[in-house]
């Protein structure tokens, strides 16, 4: 009765969402993550039970019928903030235009450098792979968004390109921006870096270029299961993974291990259910208590700011770690799972927010599709990547990896972005 129930509140959901929203083709596509993450990752743990074997329940099943029904109520409030969202109206300068031959010539110039600054990392072994900035060898922020931002500024001078040749192809330049995807953003091992980059290129390339038909959407999906099999044996077992698995067929020891390669990689790495449901499980046995005030919400922010400064405040690390296993992170083991909203919320403030929280993500879903509407014939367009992601990210990170996400992505271009705006509408080139 409460998957039913669910499932009847997101197709009210959809319902409002599709008739509100003049974006409707990417708020299918946004609907589609959000209905997995909120109603089919939780039908298949009822179906196959928790996947992490490091997380234990007093009752798993009543667990993730509780999340359920938190859920039930959270897209009720959503739907809230989408219908009080619509009611007011957005006034914002779109008369926006680009110089699209002084966007390439910068962005060549950018990519060199950061090029090079990539080379250097390699050569001297200090090529940074997680993406929380503790975990990395010395990398700095400003480390990270040197390289991190290059598919990114790579995507609009193929655009550039595009435009200035008034060319349509395809192929050859998606497939150039995926290597660069792969060595940029992926050969730390982050698989969804690289997704998101690409999806990135084809948001770009849909809006400026040409639509991306149906049949080229099929071959994408396809490259994307391929490419999910072999960067999985890179992630797990490197270099030496990957010839692995060209000479012998022999994938990873740890892909060899799942018993469902599909189904940990559908709940392990898009959902959040289990970890959310151990939380809840932790909190009504009494066995973690929030801190009730934001602070992996303080932390987040503080990662913009000097080192020091996190000291000031809990990590998800550290609330994240007591909440899953009952004692305290220390330098030998701590938790390094990514919770997502509801998760957050309830490690900072337990169930006293999570109604208000949902309701505001609803906002920000309304808020950032009306935006790509309204920048869709702007050179503001260049930045409709990231108002897509938002309410995705919302759900799939926790606050820090959203701000770590978007400075490392997006500061860098913002800046390549203002320098090449025409001053002169009249010179425009848009």
């Amino acid at each position: 009765m409460l998957m039913l129930t669910l499932f009847i509140m997101l197709a009210l959901y959809f319902f409002f969402g599709f008739n509100l929203m003049k974006e409707k083709k990417y708020f299918i596509f946004q609907f589609g993550y959000i209905s997995f993450y909120l109603l089919v990752a939780p039908f298949l743990h009822i179906l196959y039970g928790p996947i992490s074997i490091d997380l234990y329940y007093d009752d798993f099943i009543g667990s993730i019928n509780k999340l359920n029904f938190i859920n039930i109520f959270n897209v009720v409030f959503i739907i809230f903030g989408l219908l009080i969202a619509s009611r007011f109206k957005i006034n914002i300068n779109t008369n926006k235009t680009i110089n699209w031959f002084l966007l390439k010539k910068v962005s060549i110039l950018y990519i060199l450098i950061s090029t090079s600054y990539l080379l250097y990392l390699i050569g001297t072994g200090n090529y940074f792979y997680s993406e929380i900035l503790e975990e990395t060898s010395g990398a700095s922020l400003l480390e990270y968004m040197l390289i991190e931002s290059t598919p990114l500024i790579l995507s609009w001078f193929i655009i550039a390109h595009l435009k200035i040749r008034e060319s349509k192809v395809f192929w050859r330049y998606f497939l150039l921006f995926t290597m660069v995807a792969i060595i940029f953003s992926g050969a730390r091992g982050s698989r969804i870096a690289v997704i998101f980059q690409i999806i990135n290129f084809l948001i770009i390339y849909s809006i400026f270029i040409k639509s991306i038909d149906f049949r080229k959407i099929i071959i994408l999906l396809i490259f994307g299961w391929l490419f999910n099999i072999l960067f999985s044996n890179y992630k797990y077992g490197g270099i030496q993974g990957l010839e692995n698995f060209f000479t012998t067929g022999t994938e990873s020891a740890y892909i060899e291990s799942k018993d469902n390669k599909t189904l940990h990689f559908l709940l392990g790495d898009l959902g959040r259910t289990d970890v959310q449901a151990k939380i809840i499980s932790s909190i009504d046995a009494k066995e973690y208590s929030p801190s009730y005030s934001p602070q992996t919400y303080l932390y987040g922010l503080s990662l913009l700011l000097p080192g020091d400064t996190r000291n000031n405040f809990l990590s998800k690390r550290q609330l994240g770690t007591q909440a899953q296993y009952g004692f305290e992170a220390d330098s030998s083991y701590s938790s390094s799972r990514i919770y997502g909203l509801l998760g957050e919320s309830l490690l900072n403030f337990g169930y006293y927010l999570i109604f208000p929280i949902f309701f505001l993500y609803g906002v920000i879903h309304f808020i950032t599709l009306k935006l790509m509407y309204l920048f869709k014939n702007s050179a503001l367009a260049l930045f409709s990547p990231l108002l897509f992601f938002i309410p995705i990210y919302l759900l799939f990170y926790d606050f820090d990896n959203i701000v770590f996400q978007i400075f490392k992505n997006w500061f860098i271009p913002l800046f390549v972005f203002l320098l090449c705006l025409n001053k002169n509408l009249r010179k425009s080139r848009l």
